[in-house]
């Protein structure tokens, strides 16, 4: 499950961070903020926001663990983890609309989501 914010109708690159590839360290791309913004180094998958295959139609104003903050549309997909991906792999994305694009996101790790179920409701926990 991949999801976040973006402009409407922007194309979502999603790319393994350099920190996998061995070409950096984590923590050398924070850039005096909280999350480090490595650098895509193998594409993964692009993706659109407000597609048929967007689960959230939503539109919110997002603020990052930076301070960044826009009003923009929510989106969330679920993809099938590509091969030779790995649980604690990095990841990061670009956004692309009209030729103009974004820099790398913060980096997200590749995790398992946690789902506790409590008779006919189910929860899903975000560690």
């Amino acid at each position: 499950m991949i999801k976040g914010w973006t402009r409407p109708g922007s194309t979502l690159e999603i790319f393994l961070t350099d920190i996998n590839e061995g070409t950096a360290t984590e923590g050398e791309n924070q850039l005096g903020n909280n999350k480090d913004y490595g650098e895509g180094q193998v594409f993964l998958t692009a993706i659109v926001e407000g597609s048929a295959s967007d689960l959230d139609a939503d539109s919110s104003t997002y603020t990052d663990t930076d301070g960044n903050a826009d009003n923009t549309a929510e989106y969330e997909f679920r993809i099938p983890i590509p091969s030779g991906i790995t649980l604690g792999n990095w990841i990061t994305a670009t956004s692309t609309l009209s030729n103009s694009t974004s820099e790398f996101s913060p980096m997200s790790d590749v995790r398992v989501q946690n789902v506790l179920t409590n008779r006919r409701i189910t929860y899903r926990v975000n560690n």
